[in-house]
């Protein structure tokens, strides 16, 4: 898998997508058109590619963030 993502991206409609959203051409290969579609789905709204992206850069979601039962009997 890391082979694939690390090739050069093939098709030219694809690479001139990623230099248009400002990627560096020594940058673009196949991981960064993958991070690219989920960022470009995240965008959208869509829920679960958000959290793959949180998830990604480290900012994985707390669940219980905020939350304090306090038992007062």
């Amino acid at each position: 898998m890391n082979l694939i993502l690390g090739l050069d991206v093939s098709g030219v409609r694809d690479f001139n997508k990623l230099t248009a959203m400002g990627i560096p051409v020594e940058d673009i290969d196949n991981s960064m058109l993958l991070a690219a579609a989920l960022f470009q789905k995240a965008k959208t709204g869509d829920v679960a590619a958000c959290k793959e992206v949180r998830e990604w850069i480290g900012e994985e979601a707390d669940t219980d963030a905020g939350v304090q039962i306090i038992d007062d009997y």
